[in-house]
């Protein structure tokens, strides 16, 4: 360690058990302290899972924080789910009402589509005539 030149490149790597990822360990050592036939099973397929990934170039921490987000969902509150408001129907919104504020909307967009067919009204002074220099 002393005297030699330090290769501080290489303290950004994940660290590395064999040819598997460094967390591995934890399923390993999981599965020896329980040792049964399940545990060392889901230990390997855990281990080959991450090496299978870690070959086509996903990374442990992608895999843990893809799980993470499908297990949140997409909702995410800042708050926590028991500072959230709950949705409240009122009862105002029945299908009548519905169809008919669709029906003035649609009226509404009719009246518009005229009145650009109509072109604009001429009220008021143009803009292009130049001013009267007498008065």
């Amino acid at each position: 360690m002393y005297g030699s030149s330090l290769y501080w490149r290489e303290t950004h790597r994940q660290p590395r058990f064999l040819i598997f990822d460094g967390r591995i360990v934890v399923l390993l050592l999981v599965a020896i302290m329980h040792f049964r036939v399940w545990t060392i099973l889901l230990a390997l397929i855990a281990a080959l899972v991450l090496w299978f990934f870690d070959r086509k170039g996903i990374s442990a921490d992608s895999i843990f924080r893809y799980l993470r987000a499908r297990l949140v969902g997409r909702k995410r509150s800042a708050r926590g789910p028991s500072a959230e408001r709950t949705a409240v129907d009122f009862g105002f919104e029945t299908v009548h009402d519905v169809a008919r504020m669709k029906r003035l909307i649609e009226g509404r967009s009719m009246a518009a589509s005229k009145a650009k067919r109509k072109g604009p009204k001429a009220s008021g002074p143009s803009l292009n005539k130049k001013p009267n220099a007498a008065g």
